[in-house]
C-alpha cells in the first residue's frame, strides 16, 4: 500500500487547507462585516478562488481523465463556477446593493477569478517537462558510442520540474 506522500492526491493537500481557509475568512468575512470593512478582501477571495477551481480542473483533467486541458479551457471552467457563484450570492439575497454597482462588482469579481486561473495556466506552461533519452544498458553498450537505434519510446525518461 503505497503512502499519501506517493499518492497523486498529495497535490490536493494544499488545496484543501487554502480552500478551509478561505470559507473561514468568507463566512467571518459575512459575520463580522470583514468585507465591508476591507473593500480588498472580496477582490482577493475571487482571486484565490480562481486560483483553487484552476488547480482542482488542472488536478482533475490530468488525474481523472488522462488529458491535459488548455488555457481556455481552464479558464471557461473557472468562469462557469464563477459565474454560478454570482447567481448563488444573488438566488440568496447575499447581495445588498443597488444593480449598476451589483453589476460593476460582478465583472470585476469574474475578472478575478479569471486572473486567478491565468495565473495558474501561466504557472503550469512554465514549468519544465523535458525528455532525457536513456540508452539501453546493455554489458555490451556501455563502452560504445550509442547510435540512434538504441534510443526508444520506452527508454525515455520524462522529468517534470515541481509546479503548482
Amino acid at each position: 500500500m503505497s503512502s499519501i506522500a506517493e499518492s497523486p492526491l498529495r497535490r490536493l493537500i494544499p488545496l484543501f487547507l487554502l480552500s478551509i481557509v478561505m470559507a473561514y475568512v468568507h463566512t467571518n468575512g459575512i459575520a463580522r462585516g470583514w468585507y465591508w470593512e476591507y473593500a480588498w478582501l472580496d477582490l482577493l477571495m475571487h482571486f484565490l478562488g480562481g486560483v483553487i477551481v484552476a488547480l482542482l480542473v488542472r488536478w482533475g483533467s490530468e488525474r481523472v481523465w488522462g488529458v491535459r486541458f488548455s488555457l481556455a479551457t481552464v479558464i471557461l471552467a473557472v468562469l462557469f463556477v464563477g459565474i454560478a457563484w454570482e447567481v448563488f450570492e444573488y438566488a440568496l439575497g447575499l447581495i445588498e446593493v443597488p444593480r449598476d454597482v451589483y453589476i460593476k462588482d460582478t465583472a470585476v469579481d469574474l475578472i478575478l477569478d479569471m486572473l486567478g486561473a491565468a495565473l495558474v495556466a501561466l504557472c503550469r506552461r512554465n514549468c519544465k517537462t523535458s525528455d532525457v533519452p536513456r540508452r539501453a544498458e546493455t554489458p555490451s553498450s556501455k563502452n560504445q558510442a550509442p547510435n540512434k537505434s538504441q534510443y526508444t519510446n520506452s527508454n525515455v525518461e520524462t522529468r517534470i520540474t515541481p509546479c503548482l
